[in-house]
């Protein structure tokens, strides 16, 4: 459920700005020291690889560095 909500996110920011965002920050509460690390790689994982599949979509240029930022209480 989560990565329909990223890719949607992440298509209409394609569509309306025809560029990566620079920037992606997660808010994240309640997960175990363990569980952060293995949710970062896995979420940023899936976010690269929409970003990728839109980006081609959208006949948009390709390889831009999006930072990740991940906050976690």
């Amino acid at each position: 459920m989560q990565f329909n909500y990223h890719k949607r996110m992440i298509n209409e920011f394609g569509e309306h700005n025809r560029t990566a965002p620079m920037q992606i920050i997660f808010f994240r509460d309640r997960l175990s020291d363990g569980r952060y690390a293995i949710m970062g790689k896995e979420e940023i994982e899936d976010i690269t690889g929409v970003i990728d599949d839109i980006w081609q979509n959208l006949n948009l240029k390709t390889g831009i560095k999006t930072n990740f930022l991940i906050v976690v209480s």
